[in-house]
């Protein structure tokens, strides 16, 4: 009798430890697919979100133009978010997503845009070689998206990812304390462009910008 109760407890046992394991392997199939999923973006997703990209764009810009011709010098223009502790805080006038300012809805980009977590909206004041003067300009960017929206993206504006040399994209679009200027030196196709796609083969991504404001 001893001896079959315990046959029956190691049999319990094994019972409950395939049942561990299996629950074990099936969480971690589970967010297998759910990591492969979040990964995937399929050709009608990239088309979206490009056209947001490039709606938005042309809404910033919009926005940042009534701001100069009513109140705003390019020097004043406030890029503060909405999600920043400061956003109430002082005059609003001038702060371009501030309903009393220029009223431009802010959307974070999404993780399924861009190829790793330092990607995102930035924009910085640095001088652009091709503006009526050597003073800082503005520039949006979308940085490190991904290559399928950067396909998109050239469609939309030229048919063409152009390509960088010397300073790195970091720099030039999201570091506003570096020096590096966007010039024909840095992206010799970009000359005279205020709207473009610059791939990165390194990585596969590219960074979309747009000069919103100049002088």
């Amino acid at each position: 009798m001893t001896e079959k109760k315990s046959q029956s407890g190691n049999a319990l046992v094994y019972v409950l430890v395939a049942i561990a394991l299996f629950a074990a392997l099936s969480f971690t199939l589970t967010r297998s697919t759910d990591t492969d999923e979040a990964a995937y973006l399929s050709d009608d997703e990239a088309e979206l979100y490009a056209s947001e990209m490039v709606s938005f764009t042309a809404q910033a810009k919009n926005a940042v133009d009534q701001m100069m011709f009513s109140n705003s010098d390019i020097d004043e223009l406030d890029f503060i978010l909405p999600s920043d502790a400061a956003f109430d805080t002082g005059s609003n006038i001038h702060k371009v997503f501030h309903p009393a300012g220029g009223g431009l809805n802010f959307k974070a980009v999404n993780s399924k845009r861009v190829i790793d977590a330092t990607g995102g909206v930035y924009v910085v004041k640095k001088d652009v070689e091709w503006t009526r003067t050597t003073g800082t300009d503005v520039i949006l960017s979308f940085y490190r998206l991904k290559p399928e929206i950067c396909t998109k993206l050239a469609a939309k504006i030229d048919n063409t990812q152009h390509s960088y040399v010397g300073s790195s994209l970091t720099a030039v679009f999201t570091d506003q304390a570096d020096g590096d200027t966007l010039d024909s030196t840095f992206c010799p196709t970009c000359e005279d462009k205020f709207i473009a796609v610059i791939e990165n083969p390194a990585n596969s991504s590219c960074t979309f910008y747009m000069v919103l404001a100049d002088r």
